[in-house]
């Protein structure tokens, strides 16, 4: 669904269909949240479902399609088993985007 990291017809339809359930809340996790960005070329706005993933003590923002333990929809495309060991999880680290929360100010 996702040939040179970019997503088909299908991958776009269902990530349209995620980004409604998650903004509406229904059948939706707290953890599943809408990342809005602006296009860099299109300048057109772009809506991503993501989910915050709490470990250990911090939150992290990854792709819904990449983490598997907070995402079961991201297991099928990701080359590894969730309860395969670390050193499977290292071998694709680099092509997997996370981002750690942070809060600015006091």
């Amino acid at each position: 669904m996702y040939p040179h990291d970019r997503p088909n017809r299908l991958a776009r339809a269902l990530n349209s269909l995620s980004v409604v359930q998650f903004r509406s809340g229904v059948l939706a996790s707290r953890r599943w949240v809408v990342m809005e960005v602006r296009g860099y070329r299109s300048g057109r706005v772009v809506s991503c479902p993501l989910v915050v993933a709490p470990v250990a003590g911090h939150r992290y923002l990854v792709s819904i399609r990449r983490y598997l333990d907070f995402a079961p929809g991201a297991r099928p495309h990701i080359p590894v088993d969730r309860h395969a060991p670390v050193e499977e999880f290292e071998k694709i680290a680099d092509r997997i985007p996370v981002f750690r929360v942070t809060a600015e100010g006091p």
